[in-house]
C-alpha cells in the first residue's frame, strides 16, 4: 500500500497576486514531501473557466500527466467532476454530465487503468427523494459511464457521500453494495470516504467489512461528525484505532489517499512544506498500525 494525496489539497497556490489554480505546482510539492502517488482532482478543474471546460482540455490533461512524470509521482486514482441534480430539466445538467465525461477521458491520460471516483446522483419526485427513480437512474447512469471508461482504459469507483440531513443515494455501505451487485462488472468498485461515513454516523468497521469485496480506493480525512471538514487524521472524531487494524485484516491493497484540503488550505504558503511532511509522517504511522504495530 502506498500513501497518496489528492491534488484538491495542493492545487490552489497562494501567491502575491492572489490564489492561483496550479495543480502541477501542487504535484511537485507533494513529491518533495515524500508522496510517490497522487489522486489527480478533476472535480474543480471545470469551475471558473478552468482548463477542463475549455477547448484544449485534453492537451491540458496530457500536460498534467507530464508534470506528474517529471515530479516522479504515479496517478492511480482521480476524482471526476461532481454535482447534484436539483432540477432535471435544467440545461446545467447536461453541461455537468459533459464535464464528468471529460474528467473520465482525461483520467485515461494520467496512468495505467486508473480509478476515477464519481459521486452518486439522486432524483426527486414532488420535491422528495425518490428511491425507485434514483436506483433505476443510477444503474443506467453507471452503465453509460462504464462503457465510456472501458473505451478509454479507466475504471469507475463510486464514493459514499453525505449531504447534511437530506436523503441521498449512496450514503450507506448497503446501497453501494447493492449497486455493485446489480452492475456486476469488475470495471466498477467503491471509494470509501471515511469523513463522509463519520458524518453519516455509520459503524465504520461493519461498513468496511460489507464493502470489502469492492473496495478499490480511499478518501482519508477527519471531521467532528457535523461538517464535512476534511481535516488531517486525528483532528476530528473518526475512530482510527478501530479502523486501521480492520483495514489490515481486510487485506486492502489500494492507496491510502488523503483528501485534506480544508486543513491544508488554511496553512500559510511558507509553512505548507512542513505541513505536507507532517501529513506524510501521519500516514506512515497509520500504515504501521494497519500491520498491527501500536500507534507511535
Amino acid at each position: 500500500m502506498e500513501l497518496s494525496i489528492s491534488t484538491c489539497a495542493t492545487e490552489i497556490q497562494n501567491t502575491p497576486q492572489g490564489k492561483v489554480f496550479d495543480p502541477a505546482a501542487g504535484v511537485r510539492q507533494a513529491a518533495e514531501a515524500g508522496f510517490r502517488c497522487v489522486d489527480f482532482n478533476f472535480a474543480q478543474a471545470a469551475k471558473d473557466h478552468r482548463p477542463l471546460s475549455q477547448d484544449r482540455w485534453q492537451d491540458w490533461a496530457k500536460e498534467m500527466r507530464d508534470a506528474c512524470d517529471a515530479a516522479g509521482v504515479t496517478v492511480t486514482q482521480t476524482h471526476g467532476y461532481w454535482f447534484y441534480i436539483e432540477d432535471e430539466a435544467s440545461p446545467q445538467v447536461e453541461w455537468n454530465m459533459e464535464m464528468l465525461r471529460r474528467s473520465i477521458v482525461a483520467s485515461s491520460c494520467m496512468g495505467d487503468r486508473p480509478w476515477t471516483v464519481v459521486h452518486p446522483l439522486s432524483l426527486l419526485s414532488g420535491g422528495e427523494y425518490s428511491e425507485k427513480r434514483t436506483r433505476d437512474f443510477m444503474v443506467r447512469h453507471m452503465r453509460e459511464l462504464g462503457e465510456l471508461a472501458a473505451k478509454h482504459g479507466v475504471r469507475i469507483a463510486m464514493e459514499n457521500t453525505f449531504k447534511g440531513g437530506l436523503r441521498y443515494f449512496g450514503c450507506t455501505a448497503e446501497e453501494l453494495v447493492w449497486l455493485m451487485e446489480t452492475l456486476h462488472d469488475p470495471i466498477f468498485g467503491v471509494c470509501w470516504d471515511f469523513g463522509h461515513a463519520n458524518r453519516a454516523k455509520l459503524d465504520h468497521v461493519a461498513a468496511l467489512r460489507l464493502i470489502a469485496p469492492y473496495l478499490a480506493v480511499t478518501h482519508v480525512h477527519d471531521n467532528k461528525g457535523v461538517s464535512d471538514d476534511h481535516f488531517f487524521p486525528y483532528f476530528g472524531s473518526v475512530p482510527w484505532k478501530e479502523i486501521l487494524p480492520e483495514i489490515g485484516r481486510l487485506g486492502y491493497d489500494g492507496n491510502w489517499n488523503f483528501e485534506v484540503h480544508t486543513t491544508y488550505g488554511t496553512i500559510p504558503q511558507t509553512l505548507r512544506p512542513q505541513a505536507l511532511r507532517f501529513l506524510h509522517e501521519i500516514g506512515e504511522d497509520m500504515l504501521r498500525q494497519m500491520k498491527g504495530d501500536p500507534e507511535t
